[in-house]
Order: C-alpha cells, then sequence, then structure tokens
C-alpha cells in the first residue's frame, strides 16, 4: 500500500485551484458585454433614486463571515463570506451587497454582521454586530458603507458611512475586493471598459514544497519529506492560499503520524487544522484515532492500535470495522475508558456536521462503536437510532436533488444567489438536510473547475439580462436606447450556446458527485441497521466478538 493517503492527493487540487481563463470566443463576447456595460451605466446616472449598500472589513483581527441587511420592509439581504472574499475584505476592499431604487424621504436600516477573531478554533463562537437606524436619502444617488471597526481589548463595533452616488474611490475598492476574491471579471466590470480578464496570480511556494513532500514520501526519503510538511504546517502567512496549503500539509502529517503510531504528534498537527475549514471534518476523525494511541515517538499501542499503521484516511470505516471497538463485549484491548472518551470529544463534535459528508458518516457511527466500547448500551442504541434517521434523510434529499437536477432547478437554486457568484470555501455555517450537498460540490475538483469556468458566462447572462430591463424602462424614443437594445439582444442569443455547454459540464460533475454521495451513504445506512440489529447479540463462544 503506498504511503500516501489516496484522498490527500486529491486533496490538494482545490487548495490551488485558479480562476480559467477563457476562450478567445468567449472572451470576445465578454469584451462587448463590458462595452454595452459602461454604456448603460452612463445612461443610468440620469436616475437619481439609486442607492448603493456596500460592506468593508478592513481589520486586522476579525473575519466578516456573514451579513444581513434590511431597508424598511425589503426582503432581507444575507450573503455569507468565503476564505477568499474575507480577506479581500480585510485587505481594504469593498464589496458590494445591493443596489436598490429607493425614493427620496427618511428610511430604516438594519444590520446583523456575524464576526470571527483570526485563529479561531472550533470552540470560539462568532460573535454578532447589530446596527438599527434611520438615513434620510436625497433627490441623487446615495451610498451607505457599512465599516467593521475593531474595538481593541473591547468589543468590535459596526457603523455606516454615507456619501452621494458612486465615486471612483469607492468603484475602485469594488474591483479591488472582487479581484482579491478571484471574481475577475467583477473587477472588470467595475473598471475602466478595457478588454477581459487578468492572468491569475501563481500558486504559493509552499505548494510546491507540498508537492516535493508526497515526492520524497514516494522515494522512501521519510525523514525529509516529514521536515517539509512540519515547516509548511507550522507556517504563520494568514493569506487564504497558503492557510489552505497549511491544513492540507497539516492533515497529510497527522495521518502520517497515525500510521507511525505517534498519538502526540499526530494530536499536534491534527490541531493546526482550521475549523472550520475545508479539511477540518478528516482532520477531527485522525483527532479521535489519536487520543488512541500512546504519545511516544513510535510507540506500539494495542491491536486497535495497531489497525491504524494499515490505514489512509479514506479507510477509516475499514478501520472502525476490523478494530475490536465493533462488539461490546471485546476484551484484551490495551486502549482505556479515559482513552475513549477523549476520542468521544472529537468524534461527538464531528458527528453533528454535515451529514451527507462521507466523513461525518463515519463519525457518527464511530461515536456509537466508542459508546459500545465504554459499556454505554442504551447511548450506542441511540446513536445509531439517531444515524439511520440522519443517513435515511440524505438518501431522501439525494433522490430529490437528483429529480432537480435533471429538470434544472438545481442550477436555478444555484443561480439565485443574492451575491456575485459561487463560492468555494463556504462560510462555517452549519448546513442543514437541505443544503448539505453544497460542500461536497464545491469540494470536488471537477464540479468547480466546471462552475468556475461557468460563472463568467452567467454573469455575462446576467449583466445583460438586468441592462434589458434597465433598458425597457427608458424613453424609447432615444436613438442610444434602441441601439442598445438591439445589440444586447444580438449578444445574449450569441452567448446562450456557450453557457448551455457550460452548465451541462457542470451538471454532469454535479451527477457524479451526488452519486458517490449516495453510494457512501447507502454504505453506511446497511452498516448502522446491522449494528443496530447485532448491538446485543451474546459473544460468539471461545471469542471476543470482533469481526474476522
Amino acid at each position: 500500500m503506498s504511503v500516501i493517503p489516496r484522498p490527500l492527493r486529491i486533496l490538494l487540487l482545490p487548495a490551488v485551484l485558479l480562476l480559467p481563463t477563457l476562450a478567445p470566443a468567449q472572451d470576445d463576447l465578454f469584451s462587448e458585454a463590458l462595452v454595452i456595460h459602461h454604456q448603460v451605466e452612463a445612461l443610468q446616472r440620469q436616475n437619481r433614486s439609486t442607492l448603493g449598500v456596500y460592506v468593508g472589513a478592513a481589520v486586522n483581527d476579525l473575519i466578516l463571515r456573514r451579513v444581513e441587511v434590511q431597508i424598511d420592509d425589503l426582503p432581507v439581504r444575507k450573503y455569507e463570506y468565503g476564505s477568499f472574499e474575507a480577506e479581500a475584505l480585510r485587505r481594504g476592499g469593498l464589496h458590494r451587497l445591493l443596489v436598490a431604487d429607493v425614493e427620496p424621504g427618511a428610511h430604516r436600516l438594519r444590520a446583523r454582521f456575524f464576526v470571527r477573531r483570526i485563529g479561531a478554533t472550533p470552540d470560539t463562537p462568532r460573535f454578532v454586530l447589530t446596527l438599527t437606524e434611520t438615513f434620510n436619502k436625497s433627490n441623487v444617488p446615495m451610498s451607505l458603507e457599512f465599516a467593521v471597526q475593531s474595538g481593541g481589548r473591547g468589543p468590535a463595533t459596526l457603523r455606516v458611512l454615507r456619501s452621494d452616488g458612486r465615486s471612483d474611490a469607492l468603484r475602485q475598492r469594488v474591483a479591488r475586493y472582487a479581484e482579491d476574491a478571484r471574481v475577475n471579471w467583477v473587477a472588470a466590470a467595475e473598471g475602466p471598459p478595457v478588454s477581459a480578464i487578468p492572468d491569475p496570480a501563481p500558486p504559493s511556494q509552499n505548494v510546491g514544497l507540498f508537492n516535493a513532500s508526497l515526492i520524497l514520501f514516494r522515494n522512501g526519503r521519510r525523514e525529509q519529506a516529514l521536515d517539509m510538511l512540519e515547516r509548511i504546517g507550522t507556517g504563520d502567512d494568514d493569506t487564504p492560499d497558503e492557510q489552505l496549503v497549511r491544513d492540507l500539509a497539516n492533515l497529510t502529517l497527522g495521518y502520517q503520524m497515525l500510521r507511525e503510531r505517534n498519538g502526540a504528534s499526530a494530536k499536534d498537527a491534527f490541531g493546526r487544522v482550521r475549523s472550520p475549514g475545508p479539511y477540518a471534518n478528516p482532520a477531527l476523525l485522525g483527532l479521535g484515532w489519536a487520543a488512541l494511541l500512546p504519545s511516544g515517538a513510535r510507540a506500539r499501542g494495542g491491536r486497535g492500535a495497531d489497525r491504524l499503521a494499515e490505514m489512509a484516511p479514506d479507510q477509516a470505516d475499514e478501520l472502525r470495522r476490523r478494530d475490536p471497538l465493533r462488539y461490546n463485549w471485546s476484551q484484551g484491548v490495551d486502549i482505556s475508558d479515559r482513552s475513549l472518551r477523549a476520542a468521544l470529544t472529537a468524534w461527538n463534535e464531528l458527528a453533528l456536521r454535515n451529514p451527507f459528508d462521507p466523513v461525518v458518516q463515519e463519525g457518527m457511527l464511530v461515536v456509537a462503536y466508542a459508546l459500545q466500547r465504554l459499556d454505554a448500551h442504551a447511548q450506542a442504541q441511540q446513536q445509531y437510532e439517531t444515524t439511520i434517521a440522519r443517513l435515511e434523510r440524505v438518501r431522501t434529499r439525494l433522490d430529490e436533488l437528483l429529480l432537480e437536477l435533471g429538470d434544472g432547478r438545481l442550477f436555478e437554486r444555484i443561480d439565485a444567489d443574492p451575491g456575485h457568484g459561487w463560492r468555494r470555501w463556504l462560510a462555517d455555517f452549519d448546513a442543514d438536510a437541505q443544503s448539505g450537498y453544497m460542500p461536497l460540490l464545491t469540494t470536488d475538483t471537477d464540479f468547480v473547475d466546471a462552475i468556475e469556468a461557468r460563472r463568467p458566462l452567467l454573469f455575462q447572462a446576467r449583466l445583460l439580462a438586468r441592462h434589458a430591463e434597465a433598458l425597457a424602462a427608458m424613453p424609447q424614443d432615444d436613438a442610444r436606447v434602441r441601439a442598445l437594445q438591439q445589440r444586447i439582444a444580438e449578444l445574449q442569443q450569441r452567448s446562450a450556446g456557450p453557457l448551455a455547454q457550460a452548465t451541462a459540464r457542470a451538471g454532469a460533475a454535479a451527477l457524479a458527485v451526488l452519486q458517490r454521495i449516495a453510494v457512501s451513504t447507502d454504505a453506511y445506512l446497511v452498516d448502522a441497521r446491522f449494528a443496530l440489529a447485532r448491538i446485543y447479540d451474546p459473544p460468539p463462544a471461545g471469542g471476543n466478538g470482533a469481526m474476522p
């Protein structure tokens, strides 16, 4: 068996994905759409009822995760920020949350901002900044900017800055945010009407070092590979790219330490993986197994610990099935109750997370197995029953999603995102039984590639539709309006084909992900039902009850 965990070779890819460049024909379409965009904007400047609402959070020690804003009794606008977007705000960028037509006069503004401290751990709570105030809209375009301000040692605060219209400085900050957040077509639309998309930035140096460490493992140069992973995993660069590679290095290092039965080093490595984050769930699973291991370097454990030497992260279910934790009458395993309780600390946290994730599904079952080993049979039975109920709900939802993918409703929901596009790494809010599949989609390489290639085409279609609607409300005897309407109709027709092709590619990738989740869910349902049926079985004569 390879010394490199199979999923870790795959997990690197989303961490270093760069935005795709458009094909030449698509680039020409996009450039033409931008020219139309700026010409329509020039006509719209005559509209005096425009209100723009923007979000900024240039604070060194805070990360903005989610905002909820309401003007008067209009629908609440919600937005969750991923890693790149939060970092773009920290760098001084400005996110345009909404643009609305608001009549002159007094209006009420309400807002809730969900914020985390940088370096927050799973037990560090979010805190919420709230604001309610009134503002007077004059007979000219107006902008409102929310600003999150650090309170130093005291609490952070939220305030609103007002200005007339959209200044060049404000527009530049919106373009800067979009570029830093890897949404370069938005940056192009906010900037001068020049051609399309700038070249993506090169990946971080640590990406090359991480790949080099894998090659060293394959060549048998273990010590050098471990030193390289340790160096990456203990870095202090807080940019999103570096955080992702650092988390991946620590995850790889942690599972390598599990295979070497070094519990203390494994715990250190898993403990450095950010939670929430794209690698938090496999880190929590590994953290639980590390608690069952001795602490000394390359120390020997019991039979249960020895199994770890043979396992990669994607084989955790085999570890559980083959480990003597499987039945409550297991004897002769030198895993203490104290170690099991320490493992349950991590596994209980994992088991409450997204039930669509196969790692979480494994976590739900391993909690029950550990409870059996602690002779907590009633609790184990309840855990099995809860697990079965949750997995059945997942399976029902997957059947619905397959239908929604076939009739287009799935992409309608994705495209209804109130922000400016798909967020690769979702914010740290619990996935529910309806939307838990999304984090699995956004960490699948094929789907991310397809959806990122589709995003500029979708943005272009939305841009043209919005401008067509705006032109329809303008005087139709204006020759400039009629000319723009004709150009938009022609461009919409030429753009429909590439968007349909991109949607079909993304749909195929989504189908593959949903099918893999269904296979995993079915397997864990069988496992949980079998374990529940056997929970009170007597031990076989002359044996310890472990599965062969």
